[in-house]
């Protein structure tokens, strides 16, 4: 039986700010492969090897693929990220910790969906200049950001721990 209170805790300026910037990217995302749809060549870029150089082409159509899932993903993390009860913690949830552990833990889902909406973004756009150069290779924004998804997440997430379990205001 879950005993985990249920607060209500209303959304940081921080938290909003990352939700905007997630919708922001996702929404570009969309926009930038409306724009430069009717200049797209029959075949695109659709996957990329591990040297960033396309390896897999589709239609044109598929530029709308990643944008799409981003934004159906954008918004459902920001949904996700208003039950923090539901959650999977590391710690026993408790009424003392429990907005420590919950806004943590919103703060993390927003860290994550703002990253992987950004790398949306600059996967959409490389496929788009792939199009556009006949080939081409992912560029260093790409590598940037996915290293930033893989390492900020864990080091946030751990840096952040409070050995006691109770957050400090």
């Amino acid at each position: 039986m879950d005993t985990r209170p249920r607060l209500q805790l209303p959304a940081s300026t921080l938290e909003r700010m990352m939700d905007v910037s997630a919708l922001f990217f996702a929404g570009l995302s969309l926009l930038l492969a409306i724009a430069y749809f009717p200049g797209l060549p029959d075949q695109i870029p659709t996957h990329f090897n591990a040297s960033g150089v396309a390896d897999d082409y589709g239609s044109k159509f598929t530029i709308f693929i990643i944008p799409l899932i981003g934004l159906v993903m954008t918004v459902g993390m920001i949904v996700l990220s208003r039950y923090p009860h539901h959650f999977n913690y590391l710690t026993k949830i408790t009424p003392e910790n429990a907005e420590f552990e919950y806004r943590r833990a919103r703060t993390g889902i927003r860290v994550v969906n703002g990253l992987v909406s950004l790398l949306f973004l600059v996967i959409t756009w490389n496929i788009l200049n792939a199009a556009k150069n006949d080939g081409g290779k992912l560029n260093i924004l790409f590598w940037v950001v996915f290293i930033a998804v893989i390492v900020a997440p864990p080091v946030l997430f751990f840096g952040g721990r409070n050995k006691s379990g109770v957050g400090a205001r």
